[in-house]
Protein backbone atom coordinates (compact mmCIF):
# COMPACT_ATOMS: atom_id res chain seq x y z
CA UNK A 1 0.00 0.00 0.00
CA UNK A 2 2.82 2.40 0.88
CA UNK A 3 4.50 1.74 -2.47
CA UNK A 4 1.23 2.43 -4.28
CA UNK A 5 0.73 5.69 -2.36
CA UNK A 6 4.27 6.81 -3.30
CA UNK A 7 3.78 5.87 -6.94
CA UNK A 8 1.60 8.89 -7.77
CA UNK A 9 3.98 11.58 -6.41
CA UNK A 10 6.98 9.72 -7.86
CA UNK A 11 5.32 9.64 -11.29
CA UNK A 12 4.55 13.36 -10.98
CA UNK A 13 8.19 14.13 -10.12
CA UNK A 14 9.52 12.03 -12.98
CA UNK A 15 7.06 13.62 -15.43
CA UNK A 16 8.02 17.15 -14.30
CA UNK A 17 11.67 16.23 -14.78
CA UNK A 18 10.96 14.82 -18.23
CA UNK A 19 9.29 18.11 -19.14
CA UNK A 20 12.44 20.00 -18.13
CA UNK A 21 11.33 21.28 -14.73
CA UNK A 22 14.20 21.49 -12.22
CA UNK A 23 15.53 23.54 -9.31
CA UNK A 24 18.73 25.55 -9.64
CA UNK A 25 21.55 24.45 -7.35
CA UNK A 26 22.53 26.70 -4.46
CA UNK A 27 25.84 26.59 -2.60
CA UNK A 28 28.39 23.81 -2.40
CA UNK A 29 26.89 20.34 -2.47
CA UNK A 30 27.20 18.34 0.73
CA UNK A 31 28.43 14.74 0.46
CA UNK A 32 28.03 12.25 3.31
CA UNK A 33 30.38 9.34 2.59
CA UNK A 34 31.11 6.15 4.49
CA UNK A 35 31.39 2.41 4.07
CA UNK A 36 28.05 0.61 3.97
CA UNK A 37 26.53 -0.02 7.44
CA UNK A 38 28.31 2.95 9.03
CA UNK A 39 25.43 5.32 9.75
CA UNK A 40 25.48 7.43 6.61
CA UNK A 41 21.75 6.86 5.99
CA UNK A 42 21.05 8.24 9.45
CA UNK A 43 23.17 11.39 9.24
CA UNK A 44 22.36 11.88 5.56
CA UNK A 45 18.63 11.82 6.24
CA UNK A 46 19.00 14.46 8.96
CA UNK A 47 21.18 16.70 6.79
CA UNK A 48 18.76 16.13 3.92
CA UNK A 49 15.77 17.69 5.66
CA UNK A 50 14.36 21.03 4.56
CA UNK A 51 12.52 22.72 1.67
CA UNK A 52 15.75 24.36 0.46
CA UNK A 53 17.47 20.95 0.15
CA UNK A 54 17.40 18.14 -2.42
CA UNK A 55 18.59 14.88 -0.87
CA UNK A 56 19.79 11.94 -2.96
CA UNK A 57 20.52 8.52 -1.44
CA UNK A 58 23.45 6.77 -3.13
CA UNK A 59 22.72 7.90 -6.70
CA UNK A 60 26.12 6.66 -7.93
CA UNK A 61 26.22 3.40 -5.97
CA UNK A 62 22.63 2.30 -6.54
CA UNK A 63 22.77 3.09 -10.24
CA UNK A 64 26.10 1.25 -10.55
CA UNK A 65 24.94 -1.82 -8.62
CA UNK A 66 21.67 -1.96 -10.59
CA UNK A 67 23.62 -2.27 -13.84
CA UNK A 68 26.61 -4.20 -12.48
CA UNK A 69 25.42 -6.39 -9.62
CA UNK A 70 28.12 -6.94 -7.03
CA UNK A 71 30.57 -4.83 -5.07
CA UNK A 72 29.39 -1.31 -4.31
CA UNK A 73 32.80 -0.03 -3.23
CA UNK A 74 34.44 0.08 -6.63
CA UNK A 75 38.00 1.36 -6.93
CA UNK A 76 38.87 3.45 -9.97
CA UNK A 77 41.32 6.00 -11.33
CA UNK A 78 39.74 9.43 -10.82
CA UNK A 79 40.92 10.33 -14.33
CA UNK A 80 38.88 7.41 -15.74
CA UNK A 81 35.71 6.95 -13.66
CA UNK A 82 33.06 4.37 -14.55
CA UNK A 83 30.72 5.49 -17.32
CA UNK A 84 27.80 5.16 -14.94
CA UNK A 85 29.37 7.73 -12.60
CA UNK A 86 29.62 10.17 -15.51
CA UNK A 87 26.02 9.49 -16.47
CA UNK A 88 24.80 10.13 -12.92
CA UNK A 89 26.91 13.30 -12.73
CA UNK A 90 25.15 14.65 -15.85
CA UNK A 91 21.74 13.91 -14.35
CA UNK A 92 22.62 15.71 -11.11
CA UNK A 93 24.03 18.73 -12.95
CA UNK A 94 20.84 18.97 -14.99
CA UNK A 95 18.70 18.79 -11.85
CA UNK A 96 17.11 15.63 -13.23
CA UNK A 97 14.96 13.35 -11.08
CA UNK A 98 15.64 10.38 -13.38
CA UNK A 99 16.50 8.00 -10.54
CA UNK A 100 14.95 5.00 -8.85
CA UNK A 101 12.41 5.82 -6.10
CA UNK A 102 14.87 4.70 -3.42
CA UNK A 103 17.33 7.43 -4.51
CA UNK A 104 14.80 10.27 -4.30
CA UNK A 105 14.48 10.38 -0.54
CA UNK A 106 11.98 13.24 -0.26
CA UNK A 107 9.72 13.65 -3.28
CA UNK A 108 8.37 16.90 -1.80
CA UNK A 109 11.77 18.51 -2.53
CA UNK A 110 11.34 18.14 -6.30
CA UNK A 111 9.15 19.84 -8.91
CA UNK A 112 6.20 20.00 -9.20
CA UNK A 113 6.04 20.08 -5.39
CA UNK A 114 8.93 22.49 -4.74
CA UNK A 115 10.60 25.25 -6.74
CA UNK A 116 13.43 27.73 -6.34
CA UNK A 117 17.14 27.23 -5.53
CA UNK A 118 18.11 24.16 -3.50
CA UNK A 119 21.33 22.83 -2.02
CA UNK A 120 22.20 19.26 -2.94
CA UNK A 121 22.90 16.70 -0.18
CA UNK A 122 24.23 13.37 -1.48
CA UNK A 123 24.76 10.28 0.64
CA UNK A 124 27.24 7.72 -0.77
CA UNK A 125 28.89 4.48 0.37
CA UNK A 126 32.06 4.31 -1.73
CA UNK A 127 34.98 6.01 0.06
CA UNK A 128 37.23 5.07 -2.88
CA UNK A 129 35.32 7.68 -4.92
CA UNK A 130 36.12 10.61 -2.59
CA UNK A 131 38.91 11.87 -4.83
CA UNK A 132 36.56 12.01 -7.80
CA UNK A 133 33.85 13.70 -5.71
CA UNK A 134 36.35 16.39 -4.68
CA UNK A 135 37.54 16.83 -8.25
CA UNK A 136 34.09 17.09 -9.82
CA UNK A 137 32.02 18.79 -7.13
CA UNK A 138 34.38 20.60 -4.70
CA UNK A 139 31.88 19.65 -2.00
CA UNK A 140 31.66 19.90 1.74
CA UNK A 141 32.38 16.25 2.56
CA UNK A 142 31.37 14.57 5.81
CA UNK A 143 33.32 11.32 6.21
CA UNK A 144 31.78 8.85 8.65
CA UNK A 145 33.65 5.92 10.20
CA UNK A 146 32.44 3.10 12.46
CA UNK A 147 34.28 0.38 14.36
CA UNK A 148 35.29 -2.21 11.71
CA UNK A 149 34.00 -5.04 13.93
CA UNK A 150 30.55 -3.47 14.10
CA UNK A 151 30.56 -3.01 10.31
CA UNK A 152 31.48 -6.69 9.87
CA UNK A 153 28.81 -7.75 12.35
CA UNK A 154 26.19 -5.70 10.52
CA UNK A 155 27.23 -7.29 7.19
CA UNK A 156 26.78 -10.72 8.79
CA UNK A 157 23.36 -9.83 10.20
CA UNK A 158 22.23 -8.55 6.79
CA UNK A 159 23.24 -11.75 5.02
CA UNK A 160 25.88 -9.84 3.05
CA UNK A 161 28.59 -12.18 4.33
CA UNK A 162 29.79 -15.47 2.85
CA UNK A 163 29.49 -17.91 5.74
CA UNK A 164 31.64 -20.56 4.06
CA UNK A 165 35.38 -21.08 4.01
CA UNK A 166 38.00 -19.75 6.42
CA UNK A 167 36.10 -17.15 8.45
CA UNK A 168 39.16 -15.81 10.27
CA UNK A 169 40.91 -15.23 6.94
CA UNK A 170 37.76 -13.51 5.64
CA UNK A 171 37.57 -11.27 8.71
CA UNK A 172 41.23 -10.34 8.33
CA UNK A 173 40.67 -9.39 4.68
CA UNK A 174 37.59 -7.40 5.65
CA UNK A 175 39.55 -5.42 8.24
CA UNK A 176 42.20 -4.66 5.63
CA UNK A 177 39.52 -3.59 3.13
CA UNK A 178 38.01 -1.17 5.65
CA UNK A 179 41.38 0.43 6.37
CA UNK A 180 42.27 0.66 2.66
CA UNK A 181 39.09 2.48 1.71
CA UNK A 182 39.42 4.86 4.68
CA UNK A 183 43.04 5.50 3.72
CA UNK A 184 41.97 6.32 0.15
CA UNK A 185 39.43 8.86 1.41
CA UNK A 186 41.93 10.45 3.81
CA UNK A 187 44.60 10.75 1.13
CA UNK A 188 42.15 12.27 -1.35
CA UNK A 189 41.09 14.81 1.28
CA UNK A 190 44.58 16.30 1.55
CA UNK A 191 44.51 19.92 0.49
CA UNK A 192 40.73 20.16 0.93
CA UNK A 193 39.58 22.14 3.96
CA UNK A 194 35.92 21.17 3.51
CA UNK A 195 36.43 17.67 4.95
CA UNK A 196 35.05 16.65 8.34
CA UNK A 197 35.65 13.26 9.96
CA UNK A 198 32.83 12.04 12.23
CA UNK A 199 32.91 8.83 14.25
CA UNK A 200 29.63 6.91 14.32
CA UNK A 201 30.16 6.13 18.00
CA UNK A 202 30.36 9.83 18.88
CA UNK A 203 27.23 10.47 16.83
CA UNK A 204 25.36 7.74 18.72
CA UNK A 205 26.34 9.01 22.17
CA UNK A 206 25.86 12.72 21.53
CA UNK A 207 23.60 12.85 18.49
CA UNK A 208 22.41 16.43 18.79
CA UNK A 209 25.83 17.80 19.75
CA UNK A 210 27.64 16.10 16.86
CA UNK A 211 24.93 17.13 14.39
CA UNK A 212 25.22 20.70 15.64
CA UNK A 213 28.91 20.54 14.67
CA UNK A 214 28.14 18.98 11.29
CA UNK A 215 25.44 21.54 10.49
CA UNK A 216 27.79 24.37 11.45
CA UNK A 217 30.58 22.93 9.31
CA UNK A 218 28.17 22.91 6.36
CA UNK A 219 27.20 26.53 7.01
CA UNK A 220 23.67 25.60 8.11
CA UNK A 221 21.61 25.93 11.27
CA UNK A 222 19.52 23.19 12.85
CA UNK A 223 15.89 24.25 12.72
CA UNK A 224 13.43 23.31 15.49
CA UNK A 225 11.88 20.71 13.17
CA UNK A 226 15.30 19.12 12.57
CA UNK A 227 15.97 19.01 16.33
CA UNK A 228 12.61 17.32 16.79
CA UNK A 229 13.51 14.77 14.10
CA UNK A 230 16.85 14.11 15.82
CA UNK A 231 15.05 13.25 19.04
CA UNK A 232 12.58 11.01 17.23
CA UNK A 233 15.10 9.15 15.11
CA UNK A 234 17.70 8.59 17.84
CA UNK A 235 15.40 7.38 20.62
CA UNK A 236 13.36 4.79 18.73
CA UNK A 237 13.03 1.22 19.99
CA UNK A 238 13.78 -0.36 16.58
CA UNK A 239 16.71 -2.73 16.58
CA UNK A 240 19.53 -2.31 14.07
CA UNK A 241 18.78 -5.71 12.53
CA UNK A 242 15.20 -5.03 11.46
CA UNK A 243 15.64 -3.01 8.26
CA UNK A 244 18.95 -2.29 6.50
CA UNK A 245 17.83 1.24 5.54
CA UNK A 246 15.80 2.12 8.64
CA UNK A 247 16.94 5.42 10.18
CA UNK A 248 14.94 4.99 13.42
CA UNK A 249 17.17 3.59 16.14
CA UNK A 250 18.07 3.62 19.80
CA UNK A 251 21.37 5.32 19.12
CA UNK A 252 23.21 4.33 22.31
CA UNK A 253 22.52 0.63 21.71
CA UNK A 254 24.43 0.77 18.40
CA UNK A 255 27.82 1.36 20.05
CA UNK A 256 30.23 -1.59 20.39
CA UNK A 257 27.61 -4.27 19.74
CA UNK A 258 30.36 -6.54 18.43
CA UNK A 259 31.85 -7.01 21.91
CA UNK A 260 28.97 -9.31 22.89
CA UNK A 261 28.71 -11.13 19.56
CA UNK A 262 32.23 -11.72 18.17
CA UNK A 263 34.85 -13.91 19.81
CA UNK A 264 38.23 -12.49 20.76
CA UNK A 265 39.78 -14.64 18.02
CA UNK A 266 37.45 -13.08 15.44
CA UNK A 267 38.20 -9.60 16.76
CA UNK A 268 41.94 -10.27 16.55
CA UNK A 269 41.61 -11.42 12.93
CA UNK A 270 39.83 -8.17 12.06
CA UNK A 271 42.46 -6.23 13.98
CA UNK A 272 45.32 -7.92 12.10
CA UNK A 273 43.90 -6.88 8.75
CA UNK A 274 42.86 -3.40 9.87
CA UNK A 275 46.21 -2.55 11.46
CA UNK A 276 48.16 -3.76 8.41
CA UNK A 277 47.29 -0.39 6.83
CA UNK A 278 48.69 2.70 8.53
CA UNK A 279 46.05 5.24 9.48
CA UNK A 280 46.09 8.49 11.49
CA UNK A 281 45.35 8.08 15.20
CA UNK A 282 41.90 9.65 14.82
CA UNK A 283 40.85 6.64 12.71
CA UNK A 284 42.15 3.90 15.03
CA UNK A 285 39.94 1.60 17.12
CA UNK A 286 40.45 -0.83 20.02
CA UNK A 287 39.76 -4.51 19.31
CA UNK A 288 40.03 -5.89 22.86
CA UNK A 289 36.62 -7.25 23.90
CA UNK A 290 37.51 -6.47 27.50
CA UNK A 291 37.85 -2.79 26.66
CA UNK A 292 34.08 -2.30 26.89
CA UNK A 293 34.55 -0.08 29.94
CA UNK A 294 35.13 2.76 27.46
CA UNK A 295 31.35 2.80 27.01
CA UNK A 296 30.93 3.77 30.66
CA UNK A 297 33.49 6.53 30.22
CA UNK A 298 31.65 7.83 27.17
CA UNK A 299 28.31 7.68 28.94
CA UNK A 300 29.70 9.64 31.87
CA UNK A 301 31.23 12.24 29.57
CA UNK A 302 28.06 12.68 27.53
CA UNK A 303 25.61 12.47 30.41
Amino acid sequence: MKRFKNLIPYTAVRFASLMGSSRSQSGRPIFVVSMPRSGSSWIGSLLGLGPDIQYLREPFTRTYVTRHSGESMVEFDIAAPPEIYLDVKQRIQAGSAAFRPSVLAHLSQWPPYSHGPARMVIKEVNPFACGWFFQEYKPVLIFLTRHPADIALSFQERGWWDAGGDQLRRLEEFGRRVAKCWCAAINHAEGHDQFLHVKYEDLCLDTEGVLETVYGFCGREMSPSVRSSVQELSSATADDTENPYDIHRNSRKQVDKWRDKLTQEEAEALCTGFESVQLPDAYCYQFDRGYAAQNEDRDAASG
